[in-house]
């Protein structure tokens, strides 16, 4: 792909770069990596300044790899673009998005401090049940069927909640190709406070909970909060799905703003308000007795595990 097909893709990118010489726009783009050591000739290196290293350090190693292009936030020499207004972290995740182009058609993102995990799986069997080809991303890695317990790939070195940008966009585009039509993606507060899930086109979002965990990156309680509801005030698109948890108080903040906006919302917990109300838990040795109560209908059933958590 040649860079100045790239770059149309976005408006952000197109303006970005239209000062760049003929040269360079007629370049063919072989790969994107803000890791200098992944580049290879005629990639785009995106100098990323980390909590521990600072990719402006690498920017000779990434030339010598082959780098045709470099971003940066600073101008270190004449062959380096310099971002002065964008963030570095957000153009870098618009070009990956570009370059691997594909993704499933229907992709929900959950955050929240507790719950992410066990509920993408959640989701991906319930749609594999449904008989739709499904996969989960996050801390188990990636896992996909097409039957009921089948899996068809699995990463064992996966083990971050949200995956690094290049890992993220190129998985996305594997999975469309292996015709995986429904995602469900764990929305960590990094992966969010640093842009990586900004190239995702999320259908829907799901919040969980939010309790003091992580402030040790976030600073304190408000700022943790206004990074989880940038996925659904920045990155999710109008007429998204968005199930919110507001027993939490964060979440019943957080569909307080949103309740005016243009999504579907349905919320739950044992609050008289919730779509879908918990009314009923009774707690055995190795399953939870369930009564839920939706549009005024009430549904009995149970579920093989144990913890008051799990029912959420």
């Amino acid at each position: 792909m040649l860079l100045k097909d790239l770059i149309t893709k976005n408006k952000i990118t197109e303006n970005l770069f239209k000062e760049l010489n003929q040269e360079i726009l007629l370049h063919e783009v072989k790969g994107i990596s803000s890791n200098s050591k992944e580049i290879k000739k005629d990639y785009i290196f995106v100098a990323i300044k980390g909590e521990k290293f600072d990719g402006a350090d690498f920017i000779t190693e990434a030339e010598e790899n082959g780098a045709f292009l470099i971003i940066a936030e600073k101008s270190y020499k004449k062959n380096v673009l310099f971002i002065k207004r964008e963030n570095v972290r957000h153009i870098y995740t618009i070009l990956l998005a570009s370059f691997y182009s594909k993704q499933p058609k229907q992709i929900i993102g959950v955050t929240g401090t507790n719950g992410k995990t066990s509920t993408v799986e959640f989701c991906r069997q319930l749609w594999a049940l449904s008989g739709w080809k499904a996969a989960s991303m996050g801390t188990l890695g990636t896992k996909t069927q097409t039957a009921i317990n089948k899996s068809v790939y699995k990463n064992k070195g996966e083990n971050l909640t949200t995956f690094e940008p290049s890992d993220l966009y190129k998985k996305l585009n594997f999975l469309a190709e292996e015709k995986i039509s429904h995602l469900a993606l764990e929305a960590s507060s990094h992966g969010i406070d640093q842009c990586r899930l900004d190239g995702v086109n999320f259908s829907g979002a799901v919040f969980t909970n939010l309790s003091h965990d992580h402030l040790d990156y976030h600073g304190d309680t408000a700022s943790y909060f206004s990074t989880k509801k940038r996925l659904f005030t920045k990155i999710l698109k109008n007429n998204s799905a968005i199930s919110i948890n507001i027993d939490d108080i964060y979440g019943k903040k957080l569909y307080e703003e949103l309740k005016d906006d243009n999504h579907f919302i349905i919320t739950f917990g044992q609050c008289s308000k919730a779509d879908v109300k918990i009314k009923s838990v009774v707690q055995n040795k190795q399953s939870i007795d369930l009564i839920l109560e939706f549009k005024k209908q009430n549904f009995q059933t149970t579920i093989g595990m144990i913890g008051k958590f799990q029912v959420y």
